[in-house]
């Protein structure tokens, strides 16, 4: 629990928004490495509630993809998520590549 808090602590504190937004997002388990790069059209409001909906997702094949609607923990929007969101219409949740985001949140 301590490591938790000394990773989130740090990472809210941090320019990058890949360090800062995907790390919150990874520890409340509302997303994984590979979900960083998403559309950030994926997040929106619905009724009342800040979601991440997946259900419009399309598989490599053609497939329809089994999404789900998760709801935003209020950490996330406390931290200012919904501000760095509304920067990003029309574009993935965060810039770069896997391996520059990864590298970068594994510091």
């Amino acid at each position: 629990m301590d490591e938790q808090r000394r990773i989130l602590t740090a990472s809210l504190a941090s320019d990058n928004p890949a360090v800062k937004y995907g790390t919150l997002l990874s520890i409340l388990r509302q997303q994984q490495q590979r979900d960083f790069f998403a559309n950030a059209a994926e997040f929106k409001l619905i009724g009342d509630v800040w979601l991440r909906d997946t259900r419009g997702r399309v598989l490599k094949t053609g497939d329809k993809f089994r999404g789900w609607l998760t709801p935003f923990h209020p950490a996330v929007t406390e931290a200012g998520f919904l501000e760095y969101l509304a920067t990003r219409k029309g574009k993935r949740l965060f810039d770069g590549s896997h391996k520059s985001i990864a590298q970068t949140v594994m510091i």
